[in-house]
């Protein structure tokens, strides 16, 4: 039932609700799952990794939205101000087998999803930019991530990339005790 202040949003995958929401008084959006039946609320329980940890839980990573596939789901957030993705692996009935977070060589970047209309896919279509790289679009299967093709990148005239350098670091807010994320190129 909608309620004032409280959010959700909802995928299905394989007979199960994957939600994300703030319910619970959590400080930012956390992962739960239930059979995808009406008003399942009750039945709501965290989504856990392989060692039992809960996946998102709205703390220390900052959740924004799951993409489900039919062996997969894509799941992006953020980590320190820093945009991420996370692929997740399913085994039989919807436990997870893996959750890793794709690695990038910058420490300051933005990268998310391009709309994926297909269940039963393992290729996953991402947009990855940074303070010294135009746009590309990059094409990886979810089955080994780490191999990723490049489909497009901007052209920008005259733009040489070993003319520049980013830098990501903290500064201590004017309280002493806020550290503040930082890029510069």
């Amino acid at each position: 039932k909608r309620r004032p202040k409280v959010l959700y949003d909802v995928e299905h995958r394989d007979g199960r609700w994957f939600i994300s929401t703030n319910v619970g008084g959590t400080k930012d959006f956390h992962l739960v799952s239930s059979p995808a039946s009406e008003n399942s609320e009750e039945s709501w329980e965290p989504v856990l990794d392989s060692n039992g940890e809960r996946l998102f839980d709205g703390i220390s990573k900052v959740f924004d939205g799951i993409t489900p596939l039919k062996n997969h789901a894509i799941c992006y957030g953020r980590e320190e101000g820093i945009p991420q993705i996370w692929i997740v692996e399913f085994g039989d009935n919807n436990t997870i087998n893996a959750f890793d977070r794709l690695q990038f060589d910058e420490k300051s970047y933005d990268v998310g999803g391009v709309r994926n209309k297909e269940y039963e896919t393992s290729d996953v279509y991402l947009y990855y930019e940074s303070l010294t790289q135009p746009t590309l679009t990059m094409k990886l299967d979810a089955n080994n991530p780490m191999e990723r093709e490049v489909i497009k990148t901007k052209f920008v005239p005259n733009y040489d990339a070993s003319l520049y350098e980013s830098k990501r670091f903290h500064v201590t807010s004017r309280d002493g005790k806020t550290e503040i994320p930082c890029s510069m190129v």
